[in-house]
């Protein structure tokens, strides 16, 4: 694009250096997304910010928190995404375009190609955020894989059931968040949960994530507002772990246990190192997320790697996010054991060394996130003194503002805390309900 200005240093002897700018990409968080603002700037760049409309306050905080802002009217809309790239990138050398959510990792990497950036592939990314085409590549690959199979109406209900089996899980083919995800146990149930997938798919505030066209990993066209996915249920214990992939090499982080899941796939609480995980079934986990990684073609970014030891499937991979660090669970977990995977995205996306990467977390370390529930404007958070308090928990950190939307739709994080100390799984299962019991939401109907 004319006037873009994409890693060009200054002419030789000119005495001029050109700021360096990275872009975040943003859909509805607040906090977080100021907060990795400050890793940015820690790196010695300025950051601006491309978002969607937002109240007047909101819009406010941000722009505070920013060298420079630029609202588009729809945030799907990449042809607009990228021109507001080209606005922020006049007199300046634009290093990395950076999501700051899973919902808007494919945007993010399409827009930093077509401002030139080629550091980090898109494709491999925008592929891997379409769940079904990622299942697609890694079964072709060899990888283990649970059955799966798209469904596009309600007459295809049966015939989807007898292929994946029951139980099963239905999800949005680009979901985040937990976001509309749903086990079934039956043909009715299976049902159900598409109507209602459907039928809000396009709502928002994630409705814009839903409506960016997708192809399979044949080519084909596949209609995010139609069509679920639907895989069948995997047992066992679910880990995951984050990782660099920097000119081709994986960097695995500390393996964590995911040891505390809610009925809508809220994940509640992270440990590492995992309880009672023999050496080899380790190896065999880290195994399958290296095979994974490879098969997708993803290089120079992070991901956030999940994985289910299936009894008769083995390791087996849940989801693979990548653009983005795990969630605020697994990165304060690896921020106390001194490992700051945003910077880690920063700097592997603008090609500057990273920081040591250890495969293990030095001390038992755990991590809890506290969810919202209900709906309205946020006016108080109270009880985050109780939690802090706890002989167990070492920090607690905060993820919402007065004036923050509340919702059931997908995951809302009031506030994560690291712990250690703890005994065993059942003394966190106990501990993260005692926490959770503290914290008291004030919010106004909106």
């Amino acid at each position: 694009m004319s006037g873009l200005s994409v890693n060009a240093a200054p002419a030789a002897g000119s005495g001029v250096t050109t700021p360096e700018l990275v872009v975040l990409i943003r859909d509805i968080s607040t906090v977080a997304v100021i907060r990795m603002a400050e890793v940015v700037r820690q790196a010695g760049c300025r950051v601006a910010l491309v978002t969607g409309p937002d109240t007047p306050a909101v819009q406010a905080r941000l722009a505070a928190g920013f060298d420079e802002v630029e609202v588009v009217a729809d945030l799907g809309d990449l042809p607009a995404v990228t021109a507001a790239l080209h606005r922020l990138a006049v007199g300046q050398r634009l290093s990395a375009v950076l999501a700051t959510s899973d919902s808007c990792v494919s945007l993010a990497a399409q827009a930093a190609a077509a401002a030139g950036l080629t550091r980090t592939p898109a494709e491999p990314i925008v592929l891997t955020r379409n769940k079904f085409a990622a299942r697609q590549r890694l079964r072709r690959c060899g990888a283990s894989v649970p059955g799966y199979a798209l469904l596009s109406g309600e007459g295809q209900v049966a015939s989807v059931a007898a292929q994946v089996g029951l139980p099963a899980v239905a999800k949005p083919v680009t979901g985040t968040g937990s976001h509309l995800v749903f086990t079934v146990a039956s043909e009715a149930e299976l049902a159900a949960a598409y109507q209602t997938t459907v039928a809000r798919l396009a709502a928002r505030p994630l409705g814009q994530l839903y409506r960016q066209p997708l192809a399979d990993d044949a080519g084909e066209r596949v209609d995010p507002l139609r069509t679920v996915l639907v895989e069948a249920a995997l047992q066992g214990r679910e880990y995951c772990v984050d990782l660099v992939v920097r000119d081709g090499e994986v960097s695995q982080l500390g393996l964590v246990d995911k040891f505390l899941l809610d009925e809508r796939f809220f994940e509640l609480g992270f440990v590492s190192p995992p309880f009672d995980l023999p050496p080899e079934r380790e190896q065999a986990i880290r195994e399958c997320v290296d095979a994974a990684v490879t098969a997708l073609g993803l290089d120079n970014t992070v991901a956030h790697v999940e994985v289910i030891d299936d009894p008769v499937l083995g390791p087996t991979i849940v989801e693979v996010n990548p653009g983005r660090p795990g969630g605020p669970g697994p990165m304060t977990l690896y921020s106390a054991a001194g490992v700051n995977t945003v910077a880690e995205l920063i700097a592997v996306h603008r090609g500057t060394p990273g920081g040591e990467l250890p495969e293990q977390v030095p001390v038992p370390l755990a991590s809890m996130c506290f969810y919202a529930h209900g709906r309205g404007r946020l006016r108080a958070v109270e009880g985050l003194d109780q939690v802090a308090n706890h002989p167990d928990v070492l920090s607690v950190n905060s993820s919402l503002e007065p004036g923050d939307l509340l919702t059931d739709e997908h995951e809302v994080i009031v506030a994560t805390a690291v712990l250690a100390g703890f005994v065993d799984r059942e003394d966190l299962v106990k501990t993260y309900h005692e926490l959770a019991g503290s914290i008291r939401l004030v919010a106004d109907r909106d």
